[in-house]
């Protein structure tokens, strides 16, 4: 799109006769992994919350976009604002054999406030410690 608009532009401007770009064709791709979540699936994962270990980190990562290590890193003491509505990223656990290492994020536009959405801020109040933790209150383990 952005090569056909500058040479848009050269046919506008004189500077070529006409546009190489006018009969080619934009690759399909291949099909990803990635889809939308279904509105039951939203449903089932709300239901989830009280029910079961993971409903939390489901939620946080469903309204909050985190991934998987930033939701194991994620302490809702220090790292959740419930007076603001945000949520500070700023570090995930990556897992060295099974054992958790909390260290920074992916990369470095993984550091970001993200907002707390209604939903999301319901479940979390009155909760502390890590968002989702061991028997223990420690960092998961990948198993």
């Amino acid at each position: 799109m952005t090569i056909n608009s500058i040479f848009e532009s050269a046919v506008h401007d004189g500077a070529i006769l006409r546009n190489p770009c006018y009969f080619a064709k934009r690759p399909t791709g291949t099909a990803g992994t990635h889809r939308i979540i279904t509105p039951d699936e939203r449903a089932l994962v709300h239901q989830s919350v009280g029910n079961h270990d993971m409903a939390l980190a489901a939620m946080t990562m469903l309204y909050a976009g985190l991934r998987r290590g930033e939701a194991l890193a994620l302490n809702i003491d220090t790292d959740v604002d419930f007076v603001n509505n945000v949520i500070h990223v700023n570090k995930a656990v990556h897992f060295d054999t099974n054992d958790p290492v909390i260290g920074s994020t992916k990369t470095d536009s993984g550091l970001r406030d993200v907002p707390l959405f209604p939903p999301l801020k319901a479940v979390l109040l009155g909760k502390t410690g890590l968002l989702l933790h061991n028997e223990n209150g420690d960092v998961m383990s990948e198993s």
